[in-house]
């Protein structure tokens, strides 16, 4: 399953992914999903270089013919983040209390990238989310098709009404605050009403200087209008050759200024890219969910 979301990498961080995000998991849990006995850890160093950990602990209401009316669940999740260019997060769930529990756990794997133009972090950007996962049996289990079948449906909707969630919080005051998008609102509009009310102090300051310059050619003789038109003549062609050096000088400027910024850009994103690009390899052929002596079921949204 594949869904664009209306927010740059970094804003999705901050405002689902981590510590404190101002519309986390945990808070999908408890006001979406009606879970409770919630606590979710902080992220720390862990796993593979680059790699954060954490683990979220939860009770969930359990819809079957059989076995408690809730169970006990942990999500243990590492992250990766490729710079501006995305994020790879992969979720483990285990159940505690319900028949078979020990038999298997629920893989899934979210990667979120960038479809901007590499920047990343800016206020209008969008991210794609790319969901997929797997039921991956431990131990042998009679039940193993009825399990694979409801998790499938319960997962499949699960991600929906994440997904979801996760727009109408975007689409709030909150979250709109959140990822910047009103404060971009608020400064185009003041950016605006500041070049309108220069442009009328332009007008106006050119309109008193059309006034004064016809009040002084009226008072002065035929000498103080050549007088004048010299002056003006010589004034304007100086001004001119004034423009076109500093034009030419802040050219110069600007192109050293991008070619630094290319340079050092393009260094970043190709070792941000190489990695990303290895990352989607392994979801496409399945490297990243193989363990040794494991009994696994693919699954795509």
């Amino acid at each position: 399953m594949s869904h664009v979301i209306p927010c740059g990498v970094s804003a999705y961080y901050s405002s689902f992914l981590a510590d404190g995000a101002g519309h986390s998991l945990g808070k999908f849990h408890g006001e979406k999903r009606g879970d409770t006995e919630i606590h979710v850890a902080d992220w720390a160093e862990g796993g593979e270089e680059g790699e954060r950990t954490r683990t979220i602990d939860f009770r969930c209401p359990v819809s079957a013919p059989i076995g408690p009316d809730s169970t006990r669940a942990t999500k243990t999740q590492r992250i990766r983040r490729f710079g501006s260019r995305g994020i790879f997060v992969h979720t483990s769930t285990s159940l505690k209390d319900i028949p078979y529990a020990d038999c298997f756990t629920v893989e899934d794997y979210h990667l979120i990238t960038s479809l901007g133009d590499g920047d990343g972090d800016k206020k209008d950007e969008k991210v794609e989310v790319t969901v997929r996962f797997e039921v991956k049996f431990v131990k042998r289990c009679l039940w193993k098709g009825m399990i694979e079948s409801k998790t499938k449906g319960e997962t499949t909707q699960w991600t929906k009404d994440y997904l979801k969630d996760i727009e109408e919080w975007l689409e709030s005051d909150e979250g709109a605050k959140s990822v910047g998008r009103k404060e971009l609102e608020l400064e185009l509009t003041l950016t605006g009403e500041e070049e309108s009310g220069a442009t009328r102090r332009r007008n106006s300051s050119t309109g008193r200087g059309k006034d004064n310059q016809e009040v002084n050619l009226a008072r002065g003789g035929a000498n103080a209008n050549g007088n004048a038109n010299g002056n003006a003549n010589g004034n304007a062609n100086g001004a001119v050759l004034y423009l076109l050096v500093a034009v030419t000088v802040l050219s110069m400027v600007a192109v050293i200024v991008v070619q630094l910024r290319l340079s050092s850009a393009i260094a970043d994103l190709s070792t941000t890219v190489e990695e990303l690009t290895q990352v989607v390899k392994d979801m496409k052929k399945g490297d990243i969910y193989s363990t040794c002596g494991a009994s696994v079921v693919n699954d795509t949204l």
